[in-house]
């Protein structure tokens, strides 16, 4: 639970809070700027959220004894030995952390761009 909560914190909401930032407090010419430093908090929080996951299993692995056969054991031990997803993590995380953030830029800086459309038309009358 907690590291989901983190993961959603971190690496969804970081880059929508600094494209935010970047447009109503600091200068719009600092935007790439702010895109770096966005993506390099969202690797981090993500890099900090593999060893809260993995203990996780482990606590929940370790809750059986090692002699138990039911299933519910059995799912427990097979999640931390095939547990890929946390092991390439790092690495698909170089991929997906800046796509993300790539992401949250097109469309809040279309919003933002639609927005400033449109107050220019209701102001001027022309497009």
């Amino acid at each position: 639970m907690l590291t989901s909560t983190a993961f959603f914190l971190g690496v969804l909401v970081t880059p929508a809070v600094a494209y935010l930032i970047c447009r109503h407090i600091l200068r719009p010419d600092s935007e790439p700027l702010v895109f770096i430093l966005a993506c390099i908090v969202a690797y981090a929080v993500l890099l900090a959220s593999i060893p809260i996951r993995r203990a996780e299993i482990e606590m929940a692995a370790s809750s059986y004894d090692m002699a138990d056969t039911s299933p519910a054991a059995e799912a427990a031990r097979r999640r931390i030995s095939d547990d890929t997803g946390i092991t390439l993590a790092p690495f698909t995380g170089l991929v997906i952390v800046p796509t993300w953030c790539l992401i949250n830029y097109a469309f809040l800086g279309s919003i933002h761009w639609c927005g400033a459309a449109i107050a220019r038309v209701t102001k001027t009358g022309e497009p």
